[in-house]
């Protein structure tokens, strides 16, 4: 959870540079990615850099989350494809390790007790949430996840929980949709892919 807090504080809104570097052919089974009857999958790999505005330095995402124990770096062979920054993905853990932050921490962090309500089945877990939202009236909210032009995954710190919002009186055009699971195919509204 604090990676994710650190990237969203450091990256959104933010210009970056995505360098593709190499691909690896890893065991997939059938996981997206992996062809028809195929054991193996394709994945690509890549650099990504915050563009700097004017007198700033270039800051490389994976460094600076190496560098305060958010992650460990994958060891390579050396005659494996590695990221052309691999000797300083590793000077940044190795800081980490030595200042003992995050991962390296001689305690575990603590919990993340984080009530999700939105997940499908927990319609009376979110019910209890009702009355403290109604009450508190207006409540400072994280957006998670956009899942369509009208509905929200919102993160609630105060309330250590996270919703499905749907905002009052709108509502969206409705995408087409595959036939599937016994359903026939249904057709989209004019703009319900601009929406989604």
């Amino acid at each position: 959870t604090e990676a994710k807090e650190f990237l969203r504080k450091k990256l959104i809104g933010q210009v970056v540079e995505v360098k593709m570097e190499y691909t690896r052919k890893v065991p997939g089974g059938d996981s997206a990615g992996a062809g028809p009857g195929s054991s193996e999958r394709e994945l690509a790999f890549a650099n990504v850099e915050v563009v700097p505005e004017k007198g700033e330095e270039r800051q490389h995402v994976g460094e600076m989350v190496a560098a305060r124990g958010f992650a460990s770096v994958i060891r390579h062979r050396s005659d494996e494809e590695r990221s052309s920054v691999y000797d300083r993905l590793l000077e940044c853990e190795a800081l980490a390790t030595s200042a003992k932050r995050g991962l390296h921490a001689a305690k575990a962090p603590p919990p993340n007790r984080v009530n999700d309500v939105s997940l499908p089945g927990s319609a009376t877990k979110a019910k209890q949430y009702l009355p403290f939202f109604m009450r508190a009236g207006k409540l400072l909210a994280t957006v998670e996840f956009v899942l369509s032009g009208h509905r929200l995954k919102l993160s609630i710190p105060k309330e250590s929980a996270i919703i499905t919002f749907a905002p009052s009186g709108i509502r969206t055009p409705a995408r087409a949709q595959a036939a599937g699971g016994g359903r026939p195919a249904v057709a989209g509204e004019p703009y319900g892919d601009e929406a989604f």
